[in-house]
């Protein structure tokens, strides 16, 4: 995707198309987050139900914090630094979940539990913070002035990111993958889209009557 976004940076459609991939990557990517960092928990001490809604929760917190920054930025160029900021910290935080696993079950003997949960909360609630503010910022680079018009196909992009994310990570990376192989894929379908961007966003101005 990222190669045919390259090819075609001048098509006066592909700055809205790779800033709709952006989105749906980051749907699969917030997908991803919700769901390893529960499989991480369940890994270390082997049950997660009574803490389940806790972790979800921190996830859905940093979504709406992330949600309310990304309405306030109204001017495009604001907007489109913002975004790519968001893009490459979701992208980051792909590798920094496993560094951090891997941290917590070589000293899970030494740390509390409560300590272990509290840092998997922080990481659920600033994973939704990256993911939760590209959404508003992503409208306002495709409209321009506001999100009439465009957040109908934005949102349907994050919800199918997120119906794909949790359906191929459940039942097939993580099974057969694990942490390592799933983290990997994931970085290399966001680094994809942070390409994408990079060499379209720049690009096209899209707003007002030049909108295709």
């Amino acid at each position: 995707v990222a190669a045919v976004l390259a090819l075609r940076r001048h098509h006066p459609r592909t700055r809205r198309h790779a800033i709709t991939y952006a989105i749906w990557t980051s749907g699969v990517a917030g997908m991803a987050f919700d769901l390893l960092i529960l499989f991480v928990f369940q890994v270390l001490y082997g049950f997660v139900y009574s803490m389940l809604g806790a972790l979800m929760a921190g996830f859905m917190v940093g979504l709406y914090f992330g949600g309310h920054y990304g309405v306030g930025v109204a001017e495009e160029e604001a907007a489109r630094r913002i975004f790519l900021f968001f893009e490459v910290k979701v992208l980051l935080l792909l590798p920094a979940l496993f560094l951090i696993a891997n941290a917590l079950g070589a000293h899970i003997a030494v740390i509390p539990q409560a300590a272990v949960f509290g840092i998997l909360f922080l990481f659920a609630a600033t994973s939704g913070i990256g993911v939760g503010a590209q959404f508003p910022l992503a409208a306002t680079l495709v409209s321009g002035r506001s999100s009439e018009g465009v957040a109908g196909p934005l949102y349907a992009a994050d919800l199918m990111g997120g119906w794909l994310g949790g359906l191929v990570i459940a039942i097939l990376t993580f099974p057969l993958w694990g942490l390592l192989g799933t983290v990997v894929l994931l970085i290399a379908l966001k680094a994809s889209s942070l390409f994408g961007l990079l060499v379209s966003v720049g690009e096209v101005k899209i707003h007002g009557s030049g909108a295709p």
